[in-house]
């Protein structure tokens, strides 16, 4: 079981699995437990941003197995690292903030 009090905290960037696409990051690195980016220590320019990766996302799943479905993936993931590193610096020293997409082989 993840101590969450303890410093810094595993946080995942990954799909909304129904909300915003910040997690917790399980010692598996799985995403467990969304995060609401209203408590989040972050600016509400990175908000909304982020909360834009969920609406990409969602127009890319409306179009599954095609070329636009697949275009809208990979949209999805270069938009997400673009923001991770202003995702880390913002919410700081506190917080240890990996991307699902560096994951997949690990």
């Amino acid at each position: 079981m993840t101590d969450w009090t303890e410093k810094p905290i595993p946080v995942l960037l990954a799909p909304g699995f129904g909300g915003d696409p910040v997690h917790f990051r399980s010692p598996t690195r799985q995403a467990i437990g969304n995060l609401d980016l209203d408590r989040l220590p972050l600016s509400p320019l990175l908000e909304d941003e982020l909360r834009g990766l969920d609406r990409l996302l969602q127009r890319a799943q409306e179009a599954p197995q095609t070329q636009a479905g697949e275009q809208g993936l990979q949209a999805w993931a270069a938009q997400a690292r673009d923001l991770l590193p202003r995702l880390q610096q913002e919410l700081g020293a506190d917080y240890d903030v990996q991307f699902i997409g560096d994951l997949q082989g690990a």
